[in-house]
């Protein structure tokens, strides 16, 4: 039994910490939404609070995903290296000729 164990990874660990609690955290809000008993406007704001700018641009891709899989993981690749070797190339400065 002991030969199955595996070690923690602390990525894992610390992922699922902030996933639980921001699950945590907001899930009275998305139940108070399904009840009707708050807007959309007020539960978009309990998920900014929350998750911040780049939280409400991650939960926008959440039906991507979900929708073409790894299809849409390899886009998200192949945009985030594109982006990358933009930024890397250098820029060239025109000098004017004495």
């Amino acid at each position: 039994m002991v030969d199955q164990l595996e070690s923690i990874d602390a990525v894992e660990v610390a992922a699922g910490g902030v996933a639980a609690k921001c699950v945590w955290q907001l899930w009275p809000f998305v139940v108070a939404y399904f009840r009707e008993r708050i807007s959309y406007d007020h539960l978009e704001t309990a998920c900014l609070r929350v998750l911040g700018e780049t939280g409400k641009e991650l939960a926008s891709r959440i039906p991507y995903a979900l929708i073409f899989g790894p299809v849409f993981a390899w886009y998200l690749l192949a945009r985030v290296l594109m982006v990358l070797t933009r930024s890397a190339t250098p820029k060239l400065v025109h000098q004017p000729s004495a």
